[in-house]
């Protein structure tokens, strides 16, 4: 058991510099875009056809409402809780293909688990880290719209609690798509062919939600299987985090999370 932990802080450590620069980039544009809050909300005032037409709606989903949108809540809630996550999906599906893909293909892997180390300690020690670097990321995203807030006195109907339940509840969906990079990169032998189908699912989910809103027939039965159905930035800025959709985004992850386990200790390893 002396070997517990080693991976888990290695992969922290190694993350650092990711750590810092996505934390504090995004913070920043947290920062700067509250900032604007002012003059973009007084902008878009008089623009409600164009926030309510189809095309702002495909990228907007329940964010395109001109009423919500001139809210200080509207206004976080798309500029942070539905933008934020897209920004980070890069990282979560490079964090994702990290755990095994990457190591595999520098042929560090077999080396790794030619140690005293089960193949599953690998995944759960390297997801765990994938966990908290998100996380760290998100708080650093936080602090940086938190100044921003603070230096907008039109946002100061805006609690400090609902900026810190907003962060939070970005958590899950992120997760979602590091689980699911994890979960193809165990399942296929190509990289490159697990980041395609990750970051195409994510695509299709993203907009098949959102085109939802306009084309409920067509894909109304579709949404139901869109893990973005199950993430309402919007209703989160205004009531707080919807646990239902937090709890179900959690189990997909958790299920990815078991079907990456089970894969990798069923398949051999590239050397």
């Amino acid at each position: 058991m002396k070997n517990v932990g080693v991976i888990f802080k290695r992969t922290l450590w190694d993350s650092r510099i990711g750590i810092l620069s996505w934390g504090i980039g995004l913070g920043l544009i947290a920062l700067f875009e509250f900032t604007l809050f002012p003059s973009i909300s007084e902008a878009f005032a008089g623009m409600t056809e164009l926030l309510n037409s189809p095309f702002y709606k495909a990228f907007l989903g329940e964010n395109a409402d001109a009423a919500a949108f001139a809210t200080p809540a509207g206004y976080i809630s798309t500029y942070m809780l539905a933008f934020v996550p897209l920004y980070m999906a890069v990282y979560a599906v490079l964090l994702g293909l990290g755990v095994v893909a990457n190591e595999e293909e520098r042929g560090t892997l077999d080396v790794l688990l030619g140690t005293p180390i089960p193949r599953w300690q690998v995944i759960v020690e390297k997801s765990a880290a994938v966990l908290v670097i998100l996380l760290l990321v998100l708080l650093l995203n936080g602090v940086g719209a938190l100044i921003g807030v603070l230096m907008t006195p039109e946002l100061a109907e805006v609690s400090i609690g609902r900026i810190i339940e907003g962060s939070f509840s970005m958590l899950p969906i992120t997760l979602v798509m590091a689980a699911m990079a994890l979960f193809f990169s165990t399942l296929l032998r190509s990289r490159n062919l697990a980041a395609g189908i990750t970051g195409a699912i994510i695509i299709a989910s993203y907009f098949v939600t959102n085109l939802s809103s306009i084309a409920e027939e067509a894909l109304g039965t579709i949404k139901q299987f869109s893990f973005y159905s199950y993430y309402s930035p919007l209703r989160t800025m205004e009531n707080g985090i919807v646990w239902n959709e937090f709890l179900i985004l959690s189990v997909i992850v958790l299920a990815l999370f078991g079907l990456a386990i089970y894969a990798f200790q069923r398949r051999d390893i590239a050397v």
